[in-house]
């Protein structure tokens, strides 16, 4: 198994080395992909932060009212998401 990954990390080192960019979500993701990335140049791999502009997109979010009155959500209710994937 161990073979096969280090394999792995070879072909994937040689068919990015000159094509491709990794990015991490933080410069701590950025750091250990830097490290962890046999072959790579270090400049090939950057910090990507959050690209989404909060201020445009709230106004699209419903207040917490319409939103439990559209989902059907009493207004004493509490509820708990968990998403597994």
């Amino acid at each position: 198994m161990k073979t096969l990954n280090f394999r792995r990390k070879i072909l994937l080192a040689l068919l990015m080395k000159k094509n491709m960019y990794l990015a991490g979500v933080s410069n701590a993701v950025r750091d250990d992909l830097r490290q962890s990335s046999f072959g790579i140049p270090k400049e090939q791999i950057m910090t990507l932060y959050n690209c989404i502009d909060m201020e445009k997109i709230e106004m699209a979010f419903y207040s917490r009212q319409t939103a439990r009155t559209q989902l059907n959500i009493l207004r004493i209710s509490f509820y708990l998401a968990h998403s597994v994937d």
